[in-house]
């Protein structure tokens, strides 16, 4: 069924505040969406058309939309936040203390496409650029801008403002998507599915899982900044730098400005876990070509407790593994040509050809680094095979493969 539309240019008009606001409504492909807002009230037998503001003291409007236009508003008085659902791929924007103010709604002739507040008089700090599943309030909003410069916030649309489950006490674990920017988090409890894997997955994502204690809870969030595109590794060489009471104001390095590398970087991950009175592992499972690996492991303590190193996605785990004292890891080249685990054991294996190993007794701190196409394992001072760098395979749609039916060779 094709569903046509009678377009213009859009075009702006402005709507007061201080008087009596009706809208129409329009809908497209079965989805209902607002056409019109006007302050002059329909002449009896004109198209129909709802009552929706009645220049009472207003608090605030609450704006729906999707990525076609303007669903809904919902204006209100008091601060009590409206009982409305979320809906897949709605917003909610949030226009406040709006009292004798215009709003300006933009057209395309067939639905209104947006709604933009001209006088706010408190609006804390990029709030107007946020959108939210269900209406609130911003009172008592915090903002930190962790990626990008804020200027570029203005130009770049609504800031869809998802949200995960924070210190609840049903929450035994954190996966976090990673492009290699984190993404999305997700709070992971018992029993429930791991659908939100495939909702967020793309080449080059990688998951990182993040097992929780009991009475463990998340107080910080960190940031590493990124280096420029200048940015490189330091040679050998003395740092200067300049200082005043307050600060490092001035830094100067005798080495030359590092010549920067046209070829594609290959982001990594760094994970570690301690290894004392580990007693089982559960591996997690993916495919890179057609070659089973292991991406990372959930380390099992004697105390019940659970750490996890690598990539870990709880939709691809394999069949835990019982240890006694110590572990064994088994590297191969893949078809990216980079060095990924490809056989675990729990004793000492016999030599296989193109298989390295690396025995890991259960103590001590375990350092695994991981890209999407290989690893390398640090412990008590030995290490897996070096990493390999592959411009093209970094280049390509090449990517690890996860599949949940995958198996990796364990030896027993």
């Amino acid at each position: 069924m094709v569903v046509s539309e009678k377009l213009q240019k859009p075009s702006s008009y402005y709507i007061s505040l201080s008087t009596k606001i009706w809208v129409r409504y329009t809908f497209f492909e079965g989805v209902r969406y607002i056409q019109s807002l006007t302050n002059e009230q329909p002449p009896d037998g004109s198209a129909a058309a709802e009552l929706a503001y009645g220049s009472s003291s207003v608090v605030a409007i609450f704006v729906a939309e999707d990525h076609l236009g303007v669903r809904d508003l919902v204006f209100t008085s008091s601060f009590e936040k409206p009982a409305i659902e979320e809906q897949p791929n709605v917003w909610w924007r949030t226009f406040q203390n709006l009292q004798n103010s215009t709003v300006k709604g933009t057209t395309n002739g067939a639905r209104l496409l947006s709604l933009t507040s001209l006088s706010e008089s408190y609006t804390p700090r990029f709030a107007r650029l946020m959108s939210w599943a269900t209406p609130r309030f911003l009172e008592h909003l915090r903002c930190s801008l962790l990626h990008a410069n804020p200027r570029e916030l203005n130009h770049s649309g609504p800031i869809q403002m998802a949200a995960f489950k924070c210190n609840d006490p049903g929450v035994i674990g954190y996966s976090v998507c990673c492009t290699p920017n984190p993404t999305a988090i997700h709070a992971y409890s018992p029993g429930e599915d791991t659908e939100f894997y495939r909702q967020n997955q793309s080449v080059g994502t990688v998951w990182q899982y993040m097992p929780l204690d009991k009475e463990e809870i998340v107080v910080e969030i960190w940031k590493l900044d990124r280096l420029s595109p200048r940015g490189g590794a330091l040679t050998p060489s003395r740092v200067f730098y300049g200082s005043s009471d307050h600060s490092i104001r001035l830094v100067a390095f005798e080495s030359p400005l590092p010549e920067r590398q046209s070829a594609p970087r290959e982001p990594y991950f760094y994970t570690s876990a301690s290894l004392d009175d580990v007693t089982a592992v559960t591996p997690c499972r993916c495919r890179i070509g057609e070659t089973p690996v292991t991406k990372g492991l959930l380390l099992h303590h004697a105390d019940a407790r659970v750490s996890c190193v690598g990539e870990v996605r709880l939709n691809a785990l394999g069949s835990r593994l019982e240890l006694e004292g110590a572990l064994w890891l088994g590297f191969s080249t893949t078809a990216l040509e980079g060095h990924s685990v490809t056989e675990i054991a729990a004793s000492r294996p016999a030599e296989t050809d193109g298989v390295t190993w690396l025995e890991l007794p259960c103590s001590g701190k375990l350092e695994w680094w991981f890209s999407f196409r290989q690893c390398r394992v640090y412990h008590k001072g030995r290490a897996s095979p070096e990493t390999t760098r592959n411009d093209s395979a970094i280049s390509s749609d090449s990517c690890s493969r996860f599949d949940p039916e995958s198996s990796v060779r364990v030896k027993w």
